[in-house]
């Protein structure tokens, strides 16, 4: 508590965790894990911004308050952390009392985070181009983004292969692969 007290970020995200898990029957813990969040997130440290963000959101151990949630939101997505930036997306794509309702933002976020490794944004990314939503259709970016979710059904890329040729079907399979090696890479360097 001393080095996290005294502002040492991994001290912070320890009780922070230890608050969240082992610890959290005890008095105030929601409150000192609070307050640990609020710390790190104040250092940068992503995942505190966007953990705030969710806390503010929801009104969970922190009074509701939209615009904060936004401004630990888009601090968070801004430093290319994946949960953020879908979560910004959603946000974006729905709009409400405080988010205007943006396609432009919706598609920015959600091409980061599917290109990050969110498999849900990859998911509906290919919804998106293959309906022609948001941007205009096309059945290889469709193939190639549901090829890169895990949440795909496989029966959706059976009926896209019907519509597309063997060129296509082959061209898909290629910039899904590619993608796939990039967003490896990067997540390799991350971990």
């Amino acid at each position: 508590m001393k080095k996290a007290n005294a502002g040492n970020l991994e001290a912070q995200v320890a009780l922070i965790e230890k608050l969240s898990g082992d610890c959290s029957d005890l008095p105030f813990a929601s409150k000192n894990r609070n307050l640990y969040l609020h710390e790190a997130a104040s250092q940068g440290y992503a995942p505190a911004q966007y953990q705030l963000a969710i806390l503010y959101k929801m009104g969970e151990t922190l009074p509701r308050n939209y615009k904060e949630s936004m401004k630990w939101l888009k601090m968070s997505a801004e430093q290319k952390y994946m949960p953020a930036e879908y979560e910004l997306a959603k946000r974006y794509k729905k709009g409400s009392l405080f988010v205007k309702e943006d396609p432009k933002e919706f598609l920015f976020w959600l091409m980061r985070a599917g290109f990050n490794g969110s498999d849900k944004a990859a998911e509906e990314l290919g919804y998106l181009y293959e309906k022609g939503i948001f941007v205009p259709e096309n059945k290889i970016e469709a193939y190639k983004w549901y090829s890169l979710s895990t949440h795909k059904d496989s029966h959706k890329l059976d009926l896209l292969e019907l519509s597309m040729t063997t060129e296509e079907v082959e061209r898909a399979q290629n910039e899904a692969s590619l993608s796939y090696q990039k967003i490896a890479e990067k997540m390799k360097k991350e971990w």
